[in-house]
């Protein structure tokens, strides 16, 4: 999948972002992924593998922290 990750911080970071099955936001399965260094005030598309939902396209939702 492709994520895109904005740092709206003053300084470069890398973040752990959560990804879960968008009508099933808590409480169901879910992936953590970790993004690159996002440098400080950008925005950074990346892309990752996840495996916790199986072959079926889903739609997906993803939450990114603040690092």
């Amino acid at each position: 999948m492709t994520i895109a990750v904005s740092n709206e911080g003053s300084k470069g970071a890398a973040t752990t972002c959560r990804v879960v099955e968008a009508d099933r936001p808590a409480g169901g399965p879910g992936q953590i992924v970790q993004t690159p260094s996002v440098p400080a005030g950008e925005t950074l598309t990346f892309t990752t593998t996840v495996t916790a939902f199986g072959a079926d396209l889903k739609a997906l939702f993803v939450d990114c922290q603040s690092p």
